[in-house]
């Protein structure tokens, strides 16, 4: 039997999935082979990728400053 996803519809989804109409933010279950397919393409997220990518927004954000003073201590050798 095939294990099934909960996910969320994303803006890039069209008006359908597996021919089913949905809406950007609405919460569809699909198998993982289909969760692939359409995560992949960009049209379906969860929550845990969701937070992956806050934490890498974040970070890379975060990263700037200590990247400028490192050119500085690099520059002053």
């Amino acid at each position: 039997m095939s294990k099934t996803m909960k996910c969320k519809v994303t803006e890039k989804a069209g008006e359908r999935i597996n021919g089913a109409p949905v809406k950007p933010g609405q919460t569809i279950e699909l198998t993982e082979k289909q969760f692939n397919y359409f995560w992949l393409l960009g049209h379906v997220t969860t929550p845990a990728h969701e937070k992956s990518e806050a934490k890498a927004k974040a970070a890379s954000k975060g990263e700037k400053a200590p990247d400028a003073a490192r050119a500085k201590d690099n520059a002053g050798d």
